[in-house]
């Protein structure tokens, strides 16, 4: 009886043991795939960073607008891209990431966006050198930056505010700005985030001038 206790024993040890080196090697077999399948998607050329827009230098007749740091829901903030599936369902991919911080990265496109206006204006970056001298202070805050697949369009919504430094008056602006998906896949997904993007340089744009 004992003799039978002890074999048993090492039976069911030796058995866990097996089960537990079958289900580390499929776990990491597992986490292997899902590395291997990830996409990564650049809102901006490779080599674009924020504050790397065009040698434009500032003249001086030119209203100098400094731009605060972009803030985004927290949903928006995981690295992945986010698809709405229904009126209340939001899904975050962990398959299909943005290669840079999305803030960063529409940092960036909206620098180039914005600075390539023919209005006078003078875009450049919160503690710049030139932040002193701003005549205007540009904050933007997004709520959706989200592809809603029950409509097949893009979404980016949310508010921005433009402050006058010589009253510390305040105007905010809500936007929703949506395309159509036209065609299927996330590369036509993030070209039209980029135009939206650019849309809303036009409104920001026209608002001060």
């Amino acid at each position: 009886m004992k003799t039978y206790i002890k074999s048993q024993g090492k039976t069911q040890i030796k058995a866990a043991l097996n089960t537990l080196l079958m289900v580390s090697a499929l776990f990491t077999l597992g986490c292997s795939n899902t590395n291997e399948g990830i996409q990564y998607y650049a809102l901006n050329a490779i080599k674009s960073q924020a504050g790397e827009t065009t040698n434009i230098e500032k003249k001086q007749e030119d209203i100098l607008v400094v731009i605060n740091d972009i803030t985004l829901a927290d949903f928006l903030n995981t690295g992945g891209i986010v698809m709405q599936v229904n009126s209340h369902q939001i899904q975050i991919s962990n398959q299909h990431r943005w290669g840079d911080k999305l803030p960063k990265a529409i940092l960036a496109h909206l620098m180039t966006s914005l600075s390539a206006n023919n209005n006078h204006l003078y875009f450049d970056l919160k503690n710049s050198k030139n932040t002193h001298l701003a005549n205007k202070k540009l904050s933007l805050s997004f709520e959706q930056f989200t592809i809603a697949n029950p409509q097949h369009e893009t979404v980016i919504s949310g508010y921005y505010t433009i402050e006058s430094t010589l009253n510390n008056k305040q105007e905010k602006t809500f936007f929703d700005i949506r395309q159509p998906l036209s065609e299927n896949g996330y590369n036509h997904a993030v070209e039209n985030f980029k135009k939206s993007l650019d849309e809303l340089s036009n409104l920001i744009i026209r608002e001060l001038t």
